[in-house]
């Protein structure tokens, strides 16, 4: 029986992972700073976050002695944790306020840090430092069979508008886990690599740029398969020095989130998936044919 350990499992991914492998009949512990179950954006509890298959803890993926036991009791793992922007406030992340700092902070503008939490979220340490911690605490309690370690990674389609680091720090985590599976030959890595994520409920505003992204795919998908001369916006943005990630966010499906956590299901049940898995291979993964 496979026994889930969700980092952020009542998170926007975390809670489409959790569902999924209930749904396949397994066993799920989710670990987030609260502790709370998945709960909408109107507040609802849905039936799944109640099942006798499920339990929710509070533990801090930087601190593994919060939680070493219930991984040692899992027999694989998700990490799904992470942040597309530094918002300096606590409490902020989300907010318009915390948007304007967190783009502000990656383009380089100093902003004003609040006196009572001044390092706040880095990039380092939630999209980095935490994947990299809750890899090898997994790694430390199975050493042998197959051991599944999957981490929501990005696509790099977000240059320059949100501050490269953002990736550099994906990218960063995964050569460090990669490493810790080369002293681990048990440990099973693979790094799923969505660009942007939708979900018409529970994140109403990402319906809108998934649509247009979308839109903008099929145009060039269509210009390439008519042979039509004309440049494409993703063909011409290739041409502009450092366009190269927003013509991949013209090229690269959006992905519904729960498309994603059946990706994540499939990657730990299939011992053969390993690496790097674009949207392209999460949709495969997911039972999409293109």
């Amino acid at each position: 029986m496979t026994r889930l350990f969700v980092v952020g499992g009542n998170g926007f991914v975390g809670s489409a992972v959790c569902k999924a492998a209930l749904a396949k009949g397994w066993n799920v512990v989710s670990v987030s700073s609260s502790g709370r179950p998945f709960r909408t954006p109107k507040g609802h509890a849905p039936a799944w976050t109640t099942s006798d298959r499920i339990s929710w803890h509070s533990a801090d993926a930087l601190a593994p002695e919060s939680y070493r036991d219930l991984i040692a009791s899992c027999t694989a793992a998700v990490h799904t944790v992470g942040i597309l922007l530094e918002s300096q406030y606590k409490g902020q992340q989300g907010s318009l306020a915390g948007v304007a700092n967190g783009l502000l902070k990656g383009w380089g503008f100093a902003t004003s840090e609040n006196p009572l939490q001044p390092s706040g979220p880095t990039y380092e340490r939630m999209n980095r430092d935490a994947a990299v911690t809750v890899a090898r605490a997994f790694s430390e309690t199975h050493t042998s069979g197959d051991a599944p370690f999957v981490m929501l990674s990005a696509a790099d389609v977000m240059r320059p508008l949100i501050s490269p680091r953002y990736i550099e720090t994906k990218r960063e985590a995964e050569a460090l886990i990669t490493q810790i599976a080369h002293e681990n030959a048990a440990l099973r890595p693979v790094y799923l690599r969505p660009g942007l994520m939708y979900h018409p409920h529970t994140r109403p505003w990402s319906t809108l740029p998934a649509t247009i992204l979308d839109a903008a795919r099929g145009m060039h998908l269509l210009h390439e398969r008519l042979r039509i001369p004309l440049p494409t916006p993703a063909d011409i943005l290739r041409r502009v020095p450092g366009g190269e990630p927003i013509a991949g966010a013209l090229t690269t499906p959006p992905l519904h989130v729960d498309t994603v956590a059946a990706a994540v299901v499939d990657s730990v049940e299939n011992a053969q998936v390993i690496g790097p898995q674009d949207a392209h291979d999460i949709r495969r993964l997911a039972g999409w044919k293109e």
